[in-house]
């Protein structure tokens, strides 16, 4: 095939799940004109997979919408889509690449969500009628025609899908037993409690249980009979339904030199190792700026927020993942949310009652938030939780009082918060406003600040708990000595005058005393009359920027993007905070020239 008969497209997405559903469509609606393909391997529009092993088991496929969009909606937005594709290449240098059918395809930019696959035994006799796996309709559809007629069955795996696997063929009437090869239900969220309390629920259902016994093989001729365990046990059955993880479809990138590792590595922008190429839902192995660790979360909710940050980011935008982690899960008449991280904790602590089917166990590290699992919580408590893992808020002071179900959580996601504002010399006086509250040991947990109000920010949150003395110094290093007059009026003026004609030391100086070498620095190709750089080395005194994303206290500048007048924030616990940042915040061209920030002024 010539390279002039390959179709090019600006926004090639592979993979037909939530991800990429959800970058199409924010892409049309952020304002992308170019072309917009999906690549899927399935062979059905894409669609929500969380039901599959819930309603569409119970009630049927008749009586579960299971699609994301119809059809209609991909072709009002000039949005194609290529079912029964399956990619099998990716050619990084000529941007092109080719499917199992011979098909190729060029693109401007890409976005790869091509999710996860299911984890496979391979015990003799695995290949069975009978032995069913659950990821995509497909197999849905085919296990709910297997269980139309069985009376026995067995889910092996204690994870997320496999419990809501038990839970469904229990509620069709189905004598279910699940296998879990460790000793724990959900052993992801490591909680004794959490695994007695289901255990205890799911007996109660009439769920058998059998713990520390993987499968040693499926018995049968040409269909599954039984399940021998591994310690020899025979489990009669009808029919097997194995849920025991997913792993990333990575295999097709095979020296492609996209970098991938237990899933394809990208940065909290979700961007690969390779300009333009970015990957997004279960594949995606990212940067997470608020753990400060690698994720690769496989829930509905993450595809849909990675989805829309690819999207934005395919047009040039620079979103971060700045958001807690969530997922949902419910069985039978129950219903839990887990927040954050629970793998990495230090410690838990069990919140509420267990016996009332209500509580929560919260993960912690260092007296810090680190996840949360909650059963029947509210939606305050939920978002309590999150709030507390976003802002890495001390719990030292409440942690007490963390297992009294009747003591609010978001209590102890309040906050001290600083707001300081512009205003040129207001910025001396905010000095004692801060030294007025470390005497009476209140101490900020989040300072926001603008223009000069960004500078002393970025000092109280490199200096937590003695933010006064680095500010008295810095105010100190940029203030100015006029001549003494009685009149004050007169006082102001003469400083002011004496700041515009000669700038102020150790902050900013005037072009008008640089020496002339080009034609370039000649007066009439100025673009602002002052250079700040000399404050740059002064807040370098002050600010560690390199340590900012490790203090107790939280960063946030606010500042404008001058070429679109919108508003931009920045997050020392999500950005890199560099002396730039902070000149974005009080940058006021003509008088000082505009700063750049990841490509925008």
């Amino acid at each position: 095939m010539h390279s002039q008969e390959i179709p090019q497209v600006d926004f090639l997405l592979i993979g037909g799940g939530l991800a990429s559903a959800t970058a199409a469509g924010t892409l049309r609606a952020a304002g992308a004109e170019g072309s917009i393909a999906i690549l899927s391997a399935e062979t059905t529009l894409p669609y929500h997979r969380p039901p599959l092993s819930k309603c569409f088991l119970v009630k049927g496929p008749d009586k579960t919408n299971i699609l994301i969009h119809d059809e209609a909606f991909y072709r009002d937005r000039d949005i194609d889509i290529h079912l029964g594709a399956r990619v099998c290449w990716v050619d990084v240098g000529s941007r092109t690449i080719e499917t199992d059918a011979g098909a190729h395809f060029s693109f401007g930019k890409l976005l790869i969500a091509t999710g996860a696959g299911v984890n496979r035994l391979s015990a003799p006799g695995a290949d069975l009628s009978g032995v069913h796996y659950l990821h995509t309709v497909n197999d849905a559809l085919s296990l709910y025609r297997g269980i139309e007629r069985v009376q026995r069955a067995v889910v092996v795996g204690a994870s997320f899908i496999a419990m809501e696997l038990a839970a469904a063929l229990a509620t069709r009437g189905i004598a279910t037993t699940l296998m879990a090869k460790g000793h724990l239900l959900y052993a992801k969220l490591r909680s004794p409690e959490v695994s007695e309390f289901f255990a205890k629920y799911y007996r109660g259902r009439d769920i058998e249980l059998i713990f520390g016994e993987g499968v040693k093989e499926f018995s049968g001729t040409t269909r599954v009979e039984a399940v021998v365990t591994s310690s020899g046990e025979i489990v009669p059955c009808d029919i097997v339904a194995v849920g025991i993880g997913v792993h990333p479809e990575i295999g097709f990138l095979r020296n492609s030199g996209i970098d991938v590792d237990g899933g394809i590595l990208v940065n909290q922008y979700l961007e690969t190792n390779r300009p333009g190429i970015y990957a997004a839902g279960d594949v995606a192995n990212f940067y997470d700026p608020i753990s400060r660790t690698r994720s690769r979360v496989e829930h509905w909710d993450n595809a849909i927020k990675q989805g829309r940050i690819a999207a934005w980011n395919m047009l040039g935008e620079r979103q971060s993942w700045r958001t807690v982690s969530y997922f949902f899960s419910d069985v039978f008449d129950l219903t839990f949310n887990v927040v954050g991280a629970t793998e990495k904790a230090g410690e838990h602590i069990i919140r509420g009652s267990v016996e009332d089917r209500s509580f929560s166990v919260l993960y912690l590290g260092n007296n810090r938030l680190r996840g949360a699992f909650l059963l029947e919580q509210s939606f305050v408590e939920g978002k309590a939780a999150g709030a507390l893992i976003a802002n890495r808020s001390d719990l030292t002071a409440t942690k007490a009082k963390l297992p009294d179900g009747r003591f609010p959580l978001n209590q102890a996601a309040v906050q001290t918060v600083l707001i300081l504002q512009g205003g040129g010399a207001l910025g001396g006086f905010e000095c004692g406003v801060v030294k007025a509250l470390e005497e009476r040991s209140i101490y900020p947990d989040l300072v926001a600040g603008v223009s000069i109000g960004a500078f002393n920010a970025a000092i109280i949150a490199a200096n937590p708990h003695n933010a006064t003395a680095a500010l008295e110094a810095f105010w100190r290093e940029v203030s100015l000595d006029t001549p003494n007059v009685p009149y004050e009026g007169l006082q102001r003026a003469l400083s002011s005058l004496q700041s515009l004609v000669f700038g102020v030391p150790h902050f900013f100086r005037p072009r008008w005393f640089e020496p002339v070498l080009t034609p370039a620095q000649l007066p009439t190709n100025w673009t602002n009359f002052y250079d700040p750089s000399p404050v740059k080395a002064t807040l370098g005194k002050y600010v560690a920027f390199d340590k900012l994303r490790d203090s107790p206290v939280r960063l946030v500048l606010t500042a404008v993007d001058v070429e679109t007048g919108q508003l931009v924030i920045f997050d020392s616990y999500v950005d890199e905070i560099t002396p730039e940042h902070i000149l974005a915040s009080g940058s006021l061209p003509p008088g000082f020239p505009r700063t750049t920030v990841d490509g925008k002024h």
